[in-house]
């Protein structure tokens, strides 16, 4: 009888160390201090193991070790917690149960990073199975599994299958979950880019004008988040040759990337382009033209901006040939594109230089005389005299 009676107060010592390194474990994380989290859950997991342990505790430790192993970047750690979880889940709480499908999930997120598509899609299957046997309870988790498993069938190019699980995942979200919500936000998104890849424009266009709707109420009209949307909608309005729909989106398109990223961003640019092929299929070409002129500059600019900066580099490296080559091409560029003088100046002075350090005098002198040309015609226009170009001959 006092043996009986001691039992529940040795097991409880016996367990101690355990539950003490799975709670240094969890402030450790807390204090995203993951590598020693890291190192409290294995610890808790072996004191487990050695002692007996419950399983609630052996299945809670392998849990956190996982979700830390990710957070290291580490899926084949957290591949083989999750796999030993999983038994325990099931004897725990069923093999139906809602806990075995969330670390099913879980799982097949492992078998994503380890590109085996194929298993992570028959892990989320009977996750979603076990989840539908419960349709009321963790629709985010059903929404979010309903969409991970389409994103897999389009990888493998299965786009009836992922329509068919993106409806799903719509028809829930409509009916259970507020529509602002970032499952739906994002099963709307897969669902009509599929869609628009498929050139199903017609059924494509209504969900991005739902979307672009619900982002700006989450985010704002001036929003960068809309730029995806909006770039979407426009498209799909271009192919269905809905111009007059189309033209004030990709206007605000442009002005949202102007703001956002600045003028002489690439993809404004990209979005310049896409707008001159807008007007050219109208044959409205007095508007495209000056699109593809601008765009044009921009690109200009970068390769130029981007051929004094490696010319800079090679200097730095004691290579003054090739910095010589480098500063020609970018000089050569300006020229053909008119560049005002402005800014072929500083690109003529580093090139001129560079020449003078290789000793090439005579094709020093002659960019010399057109700096000290663009001067003149600065101090005639401004009225007044700057200090002459220092010569760089030895």
């Amino acid at each position: 009888m006092f043996n009986l009676l001691l039992l529940p107060l040795l097991l409880a010592q016996a367990l101690a160390p355990a539950a003490d390194e799975l709670n240094e474990g969890k402030n450790a994380l807390t204090s995203h201090d993951y590598a020693k989290a890291a190192e409290k859950f294995r610890a808790a997991v072996a004191g487990a193991e050695e002692t007996g342990a419950q399983d609630s505790l052996m299945l809670e430790a392998l849990r956190r070790l996982a979700a830390v192993s990710r957070l290291q970047d580490h899926p084949d750690e957290a591949e083989k917690a999750l796999m030993r979880a999983a038994p325990i889940a099931a004897r725990l709480h069923g093999d139906t149960s809602l806990e075995l499908a969330s670390l099913l999930s879980d799982l097949s997120g492992a078998k994503r990073a380890f590109s085996k598509p194929m298993e992570a899609i028959l892990m989320l299957e009977s996750a979603l199975r076990m989840r539908e046997l419960q349709p009321t309870e963790q629709l985010v988790d059903f929404v979010n599994d309903l969409l991970s498993a389409a994103t897999l069938r389009i990888g493998m190019d299965e786009t009836g299958a992922a329509k068919a699980l993106l409806d799903r995942a719509v028809a829930t979200c409509d009916k259970a979950l507020p529509p602002e919500s970032p499952q739906c936000l994002g099963s709307l998104d897969a669902l009509a880019g599929l869609l628009r890849d498929q050139s199903e424009y017609s059924q494509a266009e209504p969900l991005y004008i739902r979307l672009l709707a619900l982002r700006q109420a989450v985010f704002g009209r001036d929003s960068a988040d809309l730029i995806s949307t909006l770039d979407s909608l426009a498209y799909v309005q271009f192919g269905l040759k809905r111009y007059a729909e189309a033209q004030p989106v990709y206007e605000r398109l442009l002005a949202l990337w102007e703001a956002s990223a600045g003028p002489d961003h690439p993809m404004v640019a990209l979005t310049l382009d896409k707008m001159a092929e807008f007007f050219a299929a109208q044959e409205r070409y007095s508007e495209a033209e000056p699109l593809v002129a601008r765009a044009a500059a921009m690109r200009t600019k970068i390769l130029i901006e981007s051929l004094d900066r490696s010319g800079r580099i090679k200097m730095a490296e004691s290579k003054p040939d090739e910095a010589a080559d480098l500063y020609r091409r970018a000089v050569l560029i300006a020229d053909e594109s008119k560049l005002p003088e402005k800014a072929v100046d500083p690109l003529l002075r580093s090139y001129a230089k560079t020449l003078r350090s290789l000793d090439r005098g005579a094709e020093a002198e002659a960019i010399e005389q057109r700096i000290a040309a663009i001067l003149s015609r600065r101090v005639e226009r401004e009225g007044r005299r700057e200090a002459p170009v220092a010569s760089e001959k030895p």
